[in-house]
């Protein structure tokens, strides 16, 4: 049984591409064959959420849904992806690039895998790898730890330094943490590309 990665994406393009990349995100398969449908692996759940017409011949599509392990596994054409091991004797299965230039689309992915704590983040510009990354996630609370109303902020980076590595980001997180939920025992995420609230930093 596979860890479960979730996964949000933002797809730009005509709707008629639109329309073949989210069928083949929902394609099912057999990996020996040759009759298969245009398909990448392991995508358990591709939702189309929302649809959004941004001038008289380009939308944007929001999808959200999970796959196997990690984006980079299933829909990458990565070293250690399903397509690297199966495409030579699987003459239908495609990746997120190759449908990003086929499709002429602009991909965007973020995803979270919470069972071996890491986040990617993927932006595919028309068969171009614009964006590559991976994260590291962390959770941690503070109401154990010994701090007041005025040195809250320092002790919690305090704690966190010595525990793990310092971002920016994990620097805006606590600037933005309130001394109340902290002594509550709220748990915090850090580390990752979402912020406290989940929010994603959408580049499309």
């Amino acid at each position: 049984m596979p860890n479960i990665c979730s996964y949000e994406m933002r797809v730009i393009g005509t709707k008629e591409n639109l329309d073949k990349f989210v069928e083949v995100l929902q394609n099912d398969y057999q990996v020996d064959d040759k009759d298969n449908k245009l398909h990448m692996y392991r995508i358990f759940e591709a939702e189309l959420y929302d649809e959004e017409q941004l001038s008289d011949n380009e939308y944007e599509y929001s999808i959200y849904g999970n796959c196997a392990w990690s984006v980079a596994s299933c829909m990458t054409d990565g070293n250690t992806s399903y397509y690297a091991d199966y495409h030579n004797k699987d003459v239908n299965a495609t990746c997120l690039r190759e449908l990003s230039e086929k499709l002429n689309l602009m991909i965007e992915v973020y995803s979270t895998e919470e069972g071996m704590g890491f986040q990617e983040h993927y932006f595919f510009d028309k068969g171009s790898v614009a964006i590559d990354e991976c994260y590291s996630v962390y959770a941690e609370n503070f109401d154990e730890l010994e701090m007041n109303e005025e040195n809250y902020k320092e002790k919690i980076l305090e704690y966190l330094s010595e525990n793990h590595d310092i971002t920016g980001l994990t620097k805006e997180i606590v600037n933005e943490i309130d001394y109340d939920d902290a002594m509550s025992g709220r748990w915090y995420y850090f580390d990752g590309i979402s912020d406290e609230n989940c929010e994603y930093p959408w580049t499309i």
